[in-house]
């Protein structure tokens, strides 16, 4: 299919207007004078090369950009847009001629409208690409994931397109073999599509573990800041005690004796101190050598002391390496059977909660004992049936979620005590570890 030299310099300046226009919406992500003037400049470079230069202009600008964006500017993220939009270039361009040879074989159509028919064709699909960029933010997907691997794969994708089409439009089997090259560069072009999006996600999956990371770091040190303060403040409370004992001592005269109510004062304040009420030590939750189990009994503490909630917590023995059982799951189960405790003795007057840890060679135990109200007769048959709660809108499935992670655990049993005369419920969380 011959066509009239001035005609293909037409097509040749109608295409580059309308590649520099697609260029313009899916690289410049705002619009302003500058960036047109930019374009417009890129447009006529383009041209003027392309009359000397012919195809290889293409890839020469691809190759001095790729050498700009990795070693000189180190912009990856604006070179594999530019990339993406030459492969896009190649793909509309074969599919147009693909369509145009299909056409002039069927109808055999004088070559002058095909080639307005093309410009057509290349017009439309160019829209079609804007709209589609535009509406699923593809540019945004690009430039979230930085990767030297992927805008190597794009050049080498791009360079063997080029090389190919070069070499079958010279040998003259272009229109021959164009279905196969479209095949091939359709095959390339759905290859990067779901490369960016499965690489897209596994680099938000990656950071979003190193966020969370980051946060397990915060609240590990801000349990340690915690757990040292209440080491000063227990070491305080217990000095200025053995200080007024002394002084108590002291014969009595009127001096002394007001000096005296002042300390009982003192010694009232003293006693007020949330940690001063409670039975913790802090020699307990340093026996909690894992972090994730620390932290979640720090965050209960704090929970029951906000709500006024009597407990007592005991940890004799070292707890470090959890066997047989995936800390998240025991985690979960914890601070369900807390969460349900510190439910049920906030509800009443003298509401109190203990937690005991024990461990032998064998055995790892969670004991979470908690009072409850008068009216609430519990059955443990009950609390553990599917579907069962004593709450409103079923809030409540705790347990019922506990039964489930334990179904899947040999290693892992719980057992539930109700004692409906002392309105006591206690949970004994039992792990083999040996």
């Amino acid at each position: 299919m011959i066509i009239d030299t001035k005609l293909y310099i037409l097509r040749m300046f109608l295409s580059i207007l309308i590649y520099t226009y697609f260029f313009y919406k899916i690289y410049f992500q705002t619009k302003s004078p500058e960036k047109l003037k930019i374009a417009f400049i890129g447009l006529l470079i383009w041209f003027i090369f392309s009359i000397f230069l012919g195809d290889f202009i293409e890839i020469f600008f691809v190759v001095c950009i790729a050498i700009y964006y990795i070693f000189l500017h180190k912009d990856l993220n604006k070179l594999n847009v530019i990339l993406i939009f030459f492969i896009s270039i190649k793909f509309i361009n074969i599919n147009s001629s693909y369509i145009i040879i299909y056409i002039y074989n069927v109808t055999g159509i004088s070559g002058d409208y095909l080639v307005y028919l093309q410009l057509l064709i290349i017009s439309i699909q160019v829209i079609l690409y804007i709209k589609i960029f535009k509406k699923y933010n593809f540019s945004t997907y690009i430039y979230s994931f930085v990767s030297l691997s992927l805008t190597l794969l794009l050049l080498y994708i791009y360079l063997s397109i080029f090389f190919i089409t070069y070499i079958f439009n010279k040998i003259y089997y272009f229109e021959r073999f164009i279905d196969l090259l479209l095949f091939f560069v359709i095959m390339q072009g759905t290859f990067i599509f779901f490369l960016i999006f499965y690489e897209n996600r596994v680099q938000k999956e990656q950071e979003l573990k190193r966020n969370n990371e980051i946060k397990f770091e915060n609240i590990n040190f801000y349990s340690q800041l915690i757990e040292k303060k209440n080491l000063e403040i227990q070491k305080f409370n217990h000095d200025l005690n053995n200080i007024i004992i002394s002084i108590n001592e002291v014969e009595e005269s009127k001096e002394v004796q007001r000096f005296k109510r002042e300390l009982s004062y003192i010694s009232s304040y003293i006693k007020d101190i949330p940690f001063s009420s409670n039975k913790v030590d802090t020699h307990y939750l340093k026996n909690i050598k894992n972090p994730y189990l620390k932290n979640l009994f720090l965050n209960k503490i704090e929970v029951m002391m906000n709500k006024g909630i009597s407990f007592n917590f005991e940890c004799l023995k070292m707890v470090s390496e959890i066997k047989r059982v995936h800390i998240l799951d025991l985690v979960r189960i914890i601070g369900i059977l807390c969460d349900n405790a510190i439910e049920e003795a906030e509800k009443i007057n003298g509401g109190f909660i203990n937690i005991y840890i024990y461990q032998d060679n064998s055995l790892l135990e969670f004991f979470v004992e908690n009072n409850f109200m008068n009216s609430n007769q519990l059955s443990i048959h009950k609390l553990v049936e599917p579907g069962f709660s004593t709450k409103e809108e079923h809030k409540g499935l705790g347990l019922t979620i506990i039964e489930d992670i334990i179904e899947k655990n040999k290693y892992i049993s719980v057992n539930y005590e109700i004692n409906n005369n002392d309105n006591i419920f206690k949970a004994i969380l039992i792990i083999n570890i040996s």
